[in-house]
């Protein structure tokens, strides 16, 4: 049976889904036994390809189930202050204000690694032995509807607490060879640094080695736009070419080829190179397909192009299963996938019209790359480049000449040789392909997607599985029919019901209200140094919610964890009106500017359809002062209270505010929700906005007592995540995220 790999890497995928869609054995073992079942009926004629099929699979399936259910941490530790002996197992990653890196410790007898974090500008070293002191922490899970499970990303690589220290001693220099390695990453990092710009030294970086931390977040979205953020992150290109280069200078500059020397030659460097980009998941799938190819040369042995590539993913996937679920795994395989079983048709169609087979090559690889990986594009960053084909010509011809030429430029200052026209001319190239990124600051070179899911990919699978082969088009056909009713379906779903999420941004504010198609948000919680909460909670929830317009856009007040991160929310996003205070419009005026702002000072009332909408001002002699809402829907009602102190709650209490749910004011805080105030409101429900391990200590036991004396239930984004309420005006369901 031809490629058999294949099937041995597809029964390591589906065994990888059976453990990752239910914990309970007995329903696992169901399914194993009828997925063996299925591959029995296309194997039985290949025994020892289904013997080998079983054994994989089972360890697979044990291997997955480990690691989902029951690689945890415990719970004592969380928060609990630790000092360590630890031996640093990655190469630290230093960016403007911190480094981090991955460390092998003991830990309540177990050997796990945990990810430090420091400040510190010590140069650390892999296999440095090192002690130190901080709180251990255990990584935030997913808490909000298509946010970033950090927790689950982090136990991918084997790892189960975080640790933030400046209390780190190093006890023993590593003398291994990974550590000289790593002192030459680091010497390559200052001679860039040194010799260039600070945008093309870190572009650079990451261009020839992956290394992206430095790479501003504006050039990496012209990038991305412009479909070429791939270059920006050392993948399998840059292994083809650093190949290409070593054979052209082995074979046209020193005259000289030797079978054996050469290809065993190639393959060091190949490593040496991956060893340098950090070993990410395409350098990985590249590397692996390069030394199988050179060592097939080395053997006089053809290779196949796809078995090459299955047995990579094959070897990656039965070291770490939870690689299968990592973006960077999956756009790398797939893409590779495309551009095997699509460019020579698409080459021979362009030839036709192209004669110059170079360019007519890099349009059909950009071409066919793009067919297969196109759904998960658009599924995970929600915009596709349209204009990836023209920019791609110019940025593959730039960057083919950038990186061996970036490497020799190092080389050559490595041993104390600067020569002028290496470095103008890495610079000149650096400066262009810079240059051919901003055409993405046209609107029209991208298009943003949002009504898309997985279901809708399937179907576009089955589409192009139609064209390609026409046996099966009745079945297709039909199960094509049946997922897009079942796609309709879901746009019809609960049209009646008001939905409010309220959002967890850590210590600050976000809620999100919808009702029969529109969409109002209130505060766009923090933005701060190191977090953002509109990039990593808010846009990822409405982009999972398919929602491409914000109808009002409420700010309670100026402070930045309630309106942090207006500028990407506004990039992203259409805000059609925005309702606020006069002192925020004043401390925020550069953002607002240009938009249909109205600014409420007296008490307004606004009717969406049946939804009744009140806005009350801030009160001057409140220094919390807030924009307060409320929202009411038949029998039901929710009121929403900013940072307000006690002061306005008491000059709310005039106005008829009794509400179902309240949300409580200042995250909790003992300055607000007085005993006065929840007598007027009589909430059945109160909903806390704070963040986990806060400061502030946030939220008062004095106020959790008086809600809890008062029978109040209470919800918290702290301990539940998310929470969603849905409601018709008469019937309440409260959904919390995590329970």
């Amino acid at each position: 049976m031809k490629r058999q790999t294949f099937w041995i890497l597809l029964s390591i995928c589906l065994s990888i889904f059976i453990v990752k869609i239910t914990s309970n054995i007995l329903i696992i073992a169901i399914l194993f036994f009828i997925l063996i079942g299925l591959f029995y009926k296309f194997t039985f004629k290949n025994k020892t390809l289904f013997v080998l099929i079983c054994l994989v699979s089972i360890f697979t399936l044990f291997r997955t189930f480990y690691f989902l259910y029951l690689f945890n941490a415990d719970l004592n530790f969380h928060n609990k202050e630790v000092k360590l002996i630890a031996c640093i197992s990655s190469f630290p990653e230093k960016s403007e204000k911190y480094q981090t890196f991955f460390a092998s410790t003991n830990i309540n007898n177990k050997e796990i690694k945990i990810r430090v974090k420091t400040s510190l500008k010590n140069d650390f070293l892999y296999n440095d032995l090192i002690t130190v002191i901080g709180k251990l922490k255990i990584p935030t899970p997913k808490t909000n509807y298509g946010g970033f499970d950090y927790r689950e990303y982090l136990k991918s690589k084997k790892t189960l607490y975080t640790i933030y220290s400046d209390n780190i001693e190093v006890l023993k220099r590593s003398q291994n060879i990974l550590a000289y390695i790593n002192l030459l990453l680091q010497k390559i990092s200052t001679i860039l640094n040194n010799n260039f710009q600070k945008d093309k030294s870190s572009m650079l970086l990451g261009i020839i080695f992956g290394n992206k931390n430095f790479i501003p977040d504006d050039i990496y979205k012209d990038f991305q736009r412009a479909g070429l953020a791939h270059l920006l992150a050392a993948s399998g290109g840059n292994i083809g070419i650093l190949c290409i280069f070593i054979e052209f200078l082995f074979i046209h500059i020193f005259k000289y080829y030797n079978r054996y020397i050469n290809n065993i030659i190639i393959i060091l460097l190949i490593l040496l190179y991956s060893i340098l980009s950090g070993f990410g998941a395409s350098i990985v799938r590249a590397t692996i397909m390069a030394l199988i190819y050179y060592a097939g040369k080395i053997i006089y042995k053809n290779v196949d192009t796809l078995n090459s590539l299955f047995l990579a993913a094959i070897l990656v996937l039965i070291i770490n299963p939870m690689d299968l679920f990592n973006i960077s795994f999956q756009l790398s395989y797939i893409c590779v996938l495309s551009i095997i079983i699509f460019n020579k048709k698409i080459f021979n169609f362009i030839e036709k019209y192209i004669r110059i087979k170079s360019i007519a090559s890099v349009i059909s690889i950009t071409l066919s790359s793009q067919i297969l990986i196109l759904p998960f594009l658009i599924i995970y960053f929600h915009e596709i480049s349209i204009v990836s084909v023209f920019t791609n010509i110019a940025a593959i011809i730039l960057t083919s000449i950038l990186i061996p030429l970036g490497l020799i430029y190092i080389i050559f200052e490595l041993f104390g040789f600067n020569f002028y026209l290496f470095k103008f001319t890495v610079d000149k190239l650096t400066n262009l392909l810079i240059l051919s990124s901003k055409i993405s600051h046209l609107k029209f070179t991208y298009i943003k997607i949002i009504y898309f899911d997985i279901i809708i990919a399937v179907v576009y699978y089955l589409i192009i599985l139609l064209l390609m082969n026409k046996q099966y088009r009745k079945y297709i056909l039909s199960l094509c029919l049946i997922l897009a009713f079942i796609i309709s379906l879901g746009y019809f779903d609960n049209l009646k019901d008001l939905k409010i999420s309220i959002l967890d941004v850590g210590q600050g504010d976000s809620s999100f209200i919808s009702y029969k198609g529109f969409n109002i948000l209130i505060d766009t919680g923090p933005e701060n140094d190191d977090f953002n909460a509109v990039s990593y909670n808010i846009l990822p929830f409405l982009f999972h919610n398919k929602i491409d317009k914000i109808d009002i856009l409420i700010l309670s007040h100026e402070h930045d964890d309630h309106c942090g991160g207006l500028q990407d929310l506004f990039q992203n996003i259409e805000v059609k009106n925005i309702f606020t205070t006069d002192k925020t419009y004043i401390e925020k005026h550069n953002l607002l500017v240009n938009k249909n702002v109205y600014i409420v000072k007296k008490p307004l009332n606004m009717k969406i359809k049946n939804l009744n909408i009140a806005l009350f001002p801030p009160y001057n002699d409140d220094s919390n002062g807030c924009l307060v809402s409320r929202f009411k829907l038949n029998k039901f009602s929710i009121l929403f209270t900013g940072d307000i102190s006690m002061t306005s709650e008491e000059k709310l209490i005039y106005f008829n505010l009794k509400s179902t749910i309240l949300k409580i004011a200042h995250h909790g805080s003992s300055t607000s929700t007085s005993q006065k105030f929840l007598n007027y409101i009589k909430p059945k429900f109160a909903i806390i906005s704070v963040g986990r391990d806060n400061r502030f200590n946030h939220p008062s036991e004095i106020v959790t007592k008086r809600l809890e004396e008062n029978k109040i239930k209470i919800f918290r984004t702290d301990v539940n995540g998310e929470i969603d309420i849905k409601t018709d005006g008469t019937t309440l369901r409260i959904i919390p995220f995590l329970r």
